[in-house]
This record gives structure tokens, C-alpha cells and sequence, in this order.
């Protein structure tokens, strides 16, 4: 279970990272900057406190995010089903064999114990 939580934190986490690096990209380039965008990449948080200084920042501060959450939520999604049981369980789903099946995998019961 620890270790569930662990890899999800982290996976949260790097999700993050990667949906501001990517919004970051999305404003840089469509803002017509893209020599700003340098590691560590949070230029779309810098600009937040002036995104409505003129319409050319508003659309591309609005619309950067759009492309990065469909990124993440398509890889958490992907993440999810990674993680759920495929096919059927390994115990606890099987029935005993009839003779006919015994005889035709080679057991017989038909000995006695020593």
C-alpha cells in the first residue's frame, strides 16, 4: 500500500512538472517568445499576474493549458489502467478435476499409498 501511495505522489508530481512545462511551451512559442522558454520552465506561472496586460496575453495565457491537460489527463488515464487486473485471477477461480480430466493428464488415483 506504501508503496502504491509512493508512486502515485511521484507520479503526480512529475505530472505536474510536466503539464507546466508543457503550458509553458504553448505560451512561449504562440506568444511569439520562444527564446524565453529555458529550464525550469514556469514561464506560464511568471506570467500569471499580467495575464490580462494586453488580449495577445490573455488568449495565450487561456489558451496554453488546453493542449497540457489533455497530455496529462490521456497519460493519467493511461497510468490507471496500467495499474488495474488484467484477465483472471491467478488463485481462487478453479475447480477440481473429474476423473475423465485426471486420467487424460496421466494421474491416477488408483494406487495405494505405501
Amino acid at each position: 500500500m506504501i508503496r502504491i501511495t509512493a508512486v502515485g505522489a511521484l507520479l503526480s508530481a512529475f505530472l505536474g512538472w510536466v503539464w507546466l512545462a508543457l503550458a509553458s511551451a504553448v505560451y512561449c512559442i504562440g506568444s511569439g517568445r520562444p527564446a524565453l522558454l529555458t529550464f525550469p520552465f514556469w514561464q506560464w506561472m511568471e506570467v500569471a499576474p499580467y495575464w490580462q496586460a494586453t488580449p495577445s496575453t490573455t488568449f495565450w495565457f487561456v489558451a496554453a493549458p488546453v493542449m497540457p491537460t489533455v497530455a496529462v489527463l490521456a497519460i493519467g488515464v493511461l497510468a490507471l489502467r496500467s495499474f488495474r487486473r488484467r484477465g483472471q485471477p491467478v488463485y481462487g477461480e478453479s475447480g477440481w478435476a473429474n476423473r475423465e480430466q485426471m486420467d487424460k493428464g496421466g494421474i491416477s488415483t488408483s494406487r495405494k499409498l505405501p
